[in-house]
């Protein structure tokens, strides 16, 4: 159960999907507890996180953004639930560890040849079966989401 707000209501999560239970949330409560950044400039781009508040991971990258001069770009991520919850243990054991930080961008230096294979079919792999539920977050780092949406069915110019 969520409570939300003073009025003290509470939701049934026990038969909501996670994108429904974040949609649910106040958006100050969604909140990236880890994530692995794959690709990056001036902040992430793509990767993967969980969010402290639901149970699921999620494969996300920068579907739009706006530009500010001087100031940091405001960006909208889509983030698609991965069947695999395990998804961060795989990916840690696979890049060799993970630091404390809850944002993480490994460097994909590899002992040999057969290790960075590995990491990258498992990559493909987990994006292939990123089909669950998505959402698009605005935010600006991912440390701090500005507002959520729930999909409704695929994005414009075929983005899934």
């Amino acid at each position: 159960m969520i409570s939300l707000g003073k009025a003290q209501s509470t939701l049934r999560t026990d038969t909501m999907n996670a994108a429904q239970q974040l949609a649910a949330m106040p958006v100050a409560e969604v909140v990236v507890d880890r994530a692995i950044v794959l690709d990056w400039y001036d902040g992430p781009l793509e990767g993967f996180a969980r969010l402290a508040a639901v149970e699921a991971v999620w494969h996300f990258r920068v579907i739009a953004e706006r530009t500010g001069g001087d100031l940091p770009d405001d960006r909208l991520y889509q983030f698609s639930q991965v069947v695999a919850t395990d998804a961060l243990d795989r990916l840690d054991e696979a890049l060799g560890g993970a630091p404390d930080d809850p944002l993480w961008i490994p460097e994909w230096a590899f002992p040999d040849h057969a290790a960075r294979q590995h990491a990258d079919r498992l990559v493909a792999d987990l994006i292939d079966h990123a089909a669950g539920q998505r959402v698009i977050i605005r935010s600006v780092d991912l440390r701090l989401v500005d507002a959520l949406w729930v999909t409704t069915g695929k994005i414009a110019n075929g983005i899934q």
